[in-house]
């Protein structure tokens, strides 16, 4: 998330006159490596990005696909073959008309080169137009929510040939840009969704790298900003006086065991490692709140989420289930064991963690000492970044506590599929995974991922643990509409108000 080193002794400030344009939102953001919005490199750059190019998709609060420049989606009967017609009153800001053509090369430039959105594409096979407002997209196999997936920007065609200059087709269009310096944004007076925003214009400094943003963030110097805690530990701290607005991120943690080894093969055992688990205290103790613990893969915020999945936390009820598999204390060490074909079987594994994490390694910690209280011991490991990435890939570890940012398709099968990183295998999950795939009818979806979230709950794949907060922090110039989501602060940005 950094560019090339400047001047950091630059004056990044703004004029007290400049202050008094009540209109006028500030913000900062990275140099902008390249003009071309497909490819981004940081998330900062990728928000900026979405308020001058629209996608065919928008998400809303709760993830559901939103039609922007797609006019409506249809699937055919083999569950690979999309429709989507596109709205024909898409303007660039040059003037010209968006058609099917420029969403066909916006795809084939994604799925050619190595970009920010490679997961949206992974499973686009082709795409072709069909007349000037219609695409057909062929996959490689069924996609989960393949609408959540089409919200890259569109570009223009002619751009992907010559030469990129911020030819958007979005609520806001670029008045002016200078590099590595500035970005004036104003509202597209031709936008197909025009509404009477009291924003007008949006004031961007351009910097560095992370170090200066977040002294410019802490000086004041931005209307809204990101502050998270996991990765701004050691930055200053917001301004006094800036208010805050807590959202939930779709960076997912959890515990990962190595499905494949003998101690995890007992459903009891995993289930009692679920239960003796004390989530709430890692989200309030170590994570200081900024997290919300979880059942499952899916976010509260979803609308595949269901409470009726959620694990309840009970270390009588681990107990139990250890007894019930014929597990005994081992006189001596306390340790639960039992008699096997093999020899004896005693509850105890490796937890793997990097050294360069201390919130992980004290999440490690936390789960070592409430395994021990059912008589599980779990041995903290602590090992260097590299190998830690190695034991993952090559599935040689036990069990590691891990994360990884969720895409909003919620597609499951990384944790539950034919080919998971867990060495899972469970024939029902991967037909219900299928079945996700074969319907676009909405609640036909949500029946079967609540049949995938009973199987990960009796089943226990893996052990969920939380998902972490950020903070969208704002001057008191923005009174109210701020609405952010994991993957858009901007969210709602049209109703977004300077009055009471």
């Amino acid at each position: 998330m950094s560019g090339c080193k400047e001047n950091l002794t630059e004056s990044f400030s703004f004029s007290k006159e400049e202050k008094l344009i009540s209109e006028t939102l500030y913000l900062t953001g990275y140099n902008f490596e390249s003009e071309n919005p497909l490819l981004v490199k940081n998330e900062i750059n990728r928000e900026i990005f979405s308020l001058i190019y629209d996608g065919l998709f928008s998400l809303d609060k709760n993830y559901v696909p939103v039609p922007q420049i797609a006019k409506s989606i249809t699937m055919s009967d083999d569950c690979v073959n999309y429709t989507i017609e596109i709205r024909e009153d898409i303007k660039f800001h040059d003037g010209t008309t968006l058609t099917a053509n420029d969403v066909v090369s916006t795809i084939n430039y994604l799925k050619g080169n190595n970009t920010y959105y490679d997961y949206n594409v992974r499973q686009i096979n082709s795409v072709k137009a069909n007349g000037k407002n219609k695409v057909l997209i062929t996959l490689n196999k069924e996609a989960q929510n393949l609408s959540s997936l089409l919200t890259f920007p569109v570009v223009s065609a002619k751009d992907i040939i010559k030469d990129f200059n911020f030819n958007g087709n979005g609520r806001f269009k670029v008045e002016n840009y200078i590099k590595r310096k500035t970005m004036t944004l104003t509202a597209n007076e031709n936008y197909y969704n025009k509404t009477d925003m009291e924003l007008k214009k949006i004031s961007i400094q351009l910097m560095p790298d992370k170090e200066t943003a977040n002294y410019s963030n802490a000086s004041g110097l931005s209307d809204i900003y990101v502050y998270d805690i996991f990765e701004n530990a050691d930055t200053s701290a917001p301004k006094t006086g800036a208010t805050p607005k807590e959202y939930v991120s779709l960076n997912y943690n959890f515990l990962l065991i190595n499905n494949a080894m003998p101690v995890f093969s007992d459903v009891n055992i995993r289930r009692a490692i679920n239960m003796a688990i004390d989530k709430e205290y890692i989200v309030e103790d170590i994570l200081f709140s900024h997290g919300v613990k979880v059942s499952n893969p899916i976010p509260e915020e979803s609308i595949f989420y269901n409470k009726e999945y959620d694990v309840e936390y009970s270390t009588e009820k681990a107990k139990k289930l250890i007894y019930d598999s014929g597990y005994t204390p081992n006189i001596n060490t306390g340790v639960m064991e039992k008699e096997t074909e093999n020899g004896v079987l005693s509850l105890s594994f490796n937890i793997m963690v990097n050294n360069d994490n201390n919130f992980r390694i004290q999440v490690a910690n936390a789960i070592r000492d409430n395994l021990k209280s059912v008589g599980i011991e779990a041995n903290v490991n602590i090992v260097s970044y590299e190998e830690y990435v190695s034991n993952y890939i090559n599935k040689t570890y036990e069990a590691f506590v891990g994360a990884v940012p969720m895409a909003p398709d919620f597609d499951m099968t990384m944790f539950m599929g034919e080919y998971n990183i867990s060495n899972y295998y469970n024939e029902q999950s991967i037909r219900t995974l299928y079945a996700i795939g074969t319907t676009d009818d909405i609640k036909r979806k949500k029946e079967y991922y609540n049949a995938l979230l009973k199987i990960f709950r009796d089943d226990v794949p893996h052990i969920s643990l939380y998902y972490t907060k950020a903070n969208l922090h704002s001057s008191s110039k923005i009174k109210k509409g701020i609405e952010p989501t994991g993957v858009n602060i901007f969210n709602n940005i049209e109703n977004w108000s300077f009055n009471e």
